[in-house]
């Protein structure tokens, strides 16, 4: 008789046991999260949506979880543009004492729905381990003129910190919203998941600004939009270890309009992964999704997105494109776009490029007197400026924009 195969554990997925025993939660949902974790392990190359980043390889132990913490420097804390309305987060909880008062039509509380089982390791490790969830919910036609400005600060020595955020925007309603990573910088472990619903006819611009110089990432986006709702979302990702976002997105009404772009900057041995799923499942769907990414040095980037139509998701418009430049010879990508259409009425598409700079434009600039770190920056400015121009907040374009030059100065030319 054989006997069965067992998986056996890491370090840090020992270190998470003890971790998740010594916390004595007593919500059953929680239990029951940890044991689908339990079960999964954290993933590695021969699962396939994490095929590209192995997690199990790169978190090499359990890193104590962040302790609780208000102490917060309000004044350094200035989101994504100048105006608006800044919630801060500490080290996965909401402080008000470093928070704005809020706009009219927004409140926030927390969150008693108890969240949908989910397929991957480190959503559900998030749902066994995040604090009770902050909801944050938009009254039914709420137009708000200002953005609201999603803050997660991380201090203290190097630790694990897990939040766990909703918004809900009512029919109608109509907001900017900013989400932005600070102090990525001590060698934490982030597990981080925004769960936005917006509502029938409701609209939702969103920025993400994921920056971290020494911190293992993964930030979790769950998007549902309602009949005739649209979101639009634009991050840009500049890490120098790991960072993964990803997007699981759900069409669920008639006429539901999504575009999703980003950017991602890598250098040194930086690993860099945008991951998604659109999910039509309502006729006249329409899903975008631009990507974008320049990496130098041993950087290593990484692009999946997967569209599905469903059989009744007819009429459905969507398409996918992502291009890639490579600064050196020892940077690489990884492009998988996939398409799964189970409707006959709907037009797709989907493509990948990887490339480097034209030897042919860097030539015609030089002879015209530019040098040629400079003349590189233009170029690459210029790749850059189709995912960021589109983006609808002034505030937020203008934050993209000096966050992409200043990383193009780092590498030795100017814009």
């Amino acid at each position: 008789m054989n006997a069965p195969l067992t998986r056996p554990q890491t370090d840090a997925e020992t270190g998470l046991e003890r971790q998740f025993k010594a916390l004595a939660v007593a919500e059953p949902w929680r239990q029951a999260a940890f044991a689908r974790f339990a079960g999964l392990g954290l993933p590695n190359r021969r699962v396939e949506a994490w095929h590209f980043t192995d997690m199990r390889a790169a978190m090499a132990q359990a890193l104590p979880l962040a302790a609780p913490d208000s102490q917060i420097a309000k004044t350094r804390l200035r989101g994504l543009a100048a105006e608006g309305t800044r919630l801060v987060f500490v080290n996965g909880g909401f402080v008000p004492a470093a928070s704005d008062t809020l706009p009219e039509g927004v409140t926030i509380r927390l969150d008693q729905r108890v969240p949908e089982a989910h397929a991957d390791a480190l959503v559900t490790l998030n749902q066994a381990f995040a604090p009770q969830a902050t909801l944050l919910e938009i009254a039914p036609g709420t137009l708000l003129q200002a953005p609201l400005q999603l803050i997660f600060a991380h201090g203290g020595p190097a630790s694990a910190v897990f939040s766990r955020v909703g918004v809900k925007v009512g029919e109608g309603a109509q907001i900017t919203l900013g989400e932005i990573y600070d102090g990525l910088d001590h060698g934490h472990h982030i597990n981080s998941l925004l769960d936005i619903e917006v509502g029938d006819k409701a609209s939702v611009a969103h920025g993400c600004d994921g920056a971290g110089a020494d911190a293992l990432c993964v930030l979790s986006l769950f998007v549902r939009l309602g009949h005739m709702a649209k979101f639009t979302s634009f991050a840009m990702l500049d890490g120098g270890r790991m960072m993964r976002r990803q997007i699981f997105a759900d069409l669920a009404g008639e006429h539901a309009d999504i575009a999703l772009s980003g950017l991602m900057l890598g250098r040194g041995a930086a690993h860099l992964d945008t991951t998604l799923t659109i999910n039509h499942a309502q006729p006249h769907g329409m899903s975008r999704e631009i990507f974008r990414s320049l990496l130098d040095d041993a950087a290593h980037g990484v692009y999946q997105g997967k569209v599905i139509v469903k059989p009744h998701a007819q009429k459905t418009d969507g398409k996918m494109m992502s291009k890639a430049i490579l600064l050196h010879d020892g940077a690489r990508m990884d492009n998988k776009p996939e398409l799964e259409i189970f409707a006959d009425d709907v037009v797709c598409g989907h493509g990948a490029t990887v490339g480097g700079l034209d030897a042919e434009q860097i030539f015609y600039l030089q002879a015209r007197g530019i040098p040629r770190p400079e003349a590189e920056a233009l170029l690459l400015e210029a790749f850059a400026a189709e995912v960021i121009e589109p983006v609808e907040n002034d505030g937020f374009k203008r934050h993209f924009k000096d966050r992409l030059a200043h990383w193009l100065q780092a590498r030795g030319g100017s814009v």
